[in-house]
């Protein structure tokens, strides 16, 4: 991406220096012609008419000098365009198709949550407990965690999640949803510039999926992540380690 951006910068001063050149040139050539028509005045009454043919070519060179940078503009925004389509197949042939989307999911929070399958009424207090979890992620072939990360659930406020933690990259605060319906949760997770790992820590927001997983007692599903340093998906899991009721929402109660 970073390659890509540096291209597009050097494409733009290329057409820019393009243009500026030609106009001058254009109008080096159109000045040449002015005084030719100063030239043939010297003939008395032939030179006027001279100097009407001079006033015609005049203009003509000036249509001409119009038209010229009409036409840079145009090639230097087609070419432009030309240029992008084919960065994005050169990504797409080297990376995959899929590389276009990584890290973004395929629905919001608030739509994932909804189009799960409905379990049978009850369970949800069973499973969304407020406490302290332990997250597992799998990124870049390498294992992350445990790291615990403290949750409170709130279903007097539209079934809203709020929670913070630390892990090997900062600290960071949690907000989000979930459905007592489907069991799942889509939650956001917001990482506190200048804590942790100065050179992952971005300040930037991770989007986590998750869906209730009766048969192990956790929930499972994907992280998405999507930086100007990384594009990356890949499996997230949260298993309640302790039970706890949270009264304050302020980040230090959860950091």
């Amino acid at each position: 991406i970073q390659v890509i951006m540096w291209n597009f910068r050097l494409l733009i001063i290329f057409s820019i220096l393009f243009i500026l050149v030609s106009t001058e040139r254009i109008k080096r050539q159109g000045g040449g012609g002015g005084g030719g028509g100063g030239g043939g005045g010297g003939g008395g009454g032939g030179g006027g008419g001279g100097f009407g043919g001079s006033s015609g070519g005049s203009s003509g060179s000036s249509d001409l000098s119009t038209g010229a940078i009409v036409g840079i503009v145009i090639g230097s925004i087609a070419g432009f365009c030309l240029f992008m389509i084919c960065c994005i197949c050169i990504r797409v042939c080297i990376l995959g198709p899929k590389s276009l989307f990584k890290g973004k999911p395929l629905r919001s929070n608030s739509s994932y949550i909804r189009r799960g399958t409905s379990m049978q009424n009850g369970m949800s207090n069973a499973v969304f407990r407020s406490g302290t979890y332990a997250t597992y992620y799998h990124q870049y072939n390498l294992e992350h965690g445990p790291s615990d990360v403290k949750l409170g659930f709130y279903p007097q406020a539209d079934y809203r999640v709020h929670g913070g933690g630390v892990d090997d990259i900062g600290a960071y605060v949690i907000t989000g949803v979930y459905s007592p319906s489907t069991l799942r949760m889509g939650l956001e997770k917001h990482y506190q510039l200048g804590t942790g790992n100065p050179s992952e820590n971005l300040g930037h927001t991770v989007t986590i999926q998750v869906e209730w997983d009766a048969s192990n007692q956790q929930f499972i599903g994907k992280y998405y992540l999507r930086t100007s340093k990384h594009h990356d998906q890949n499996t997230f899991i949260l298993k309640l380690k302790s039970i706890k009721s949270f009264h304050s929402h302020t980040i230090e109660s959860y950091v």
